[in-house]
């Protein structure tokens, strides 16, 4: 994967956060509802577990931001501030703005996509 490769698949990866943790209480409903037995049950119980992986690794990717790199990103893309927002909430200006999220995806995605940059 190229550089631009990983920060475009790390924007898509958080920006899918909220759907995931949408998807983790519908789950949740229907496993509460106790018709749910079986194969089924087990079968929503693995989805359920895949998708809290998800969340985990990216809150485990996070933690190895600096507290401005996360947020940064926490701003941008769970605050879903626009870019005046964020040069006004992080005092920077736009060119340091542009380069901290780049970096800082690029950071997180060699985390979740396992990826080592040898050079």
């Amino acid at each position: 994967m190229s550089v631009r490769e990983i920060i475009k698949a790390t924007k898509e990866y958080i920006e899918s956060i909220s759907s995931i943790k949408q998807e983790i209480k519908n789950i949740d409903i229907l496993l509460n509802n106790h018709q749910r037995q079986g194969k089924e049950r087990e079968n929503l119980e693995n989805i359920r577990n895949e998708l809290e992986n998800k969340l985990t690794r990216l809150q485990n990717a996070m933690s190895s931001l600096n507290e401005e790199e996360q947020k940064a990103l926490c701003y941008r893309y769970f605050e879903r501030m626009s870019q005046i927002e964020l040069l006004e909430a992080l005092h920077y200006p736009k060119s340091k703005l542009y380069k901290t999220i780049n970096n800082s995806l690029f950071k997180v995605g060699k985390i979740l996509f396992c990826i080592e940059i040898l050079g």
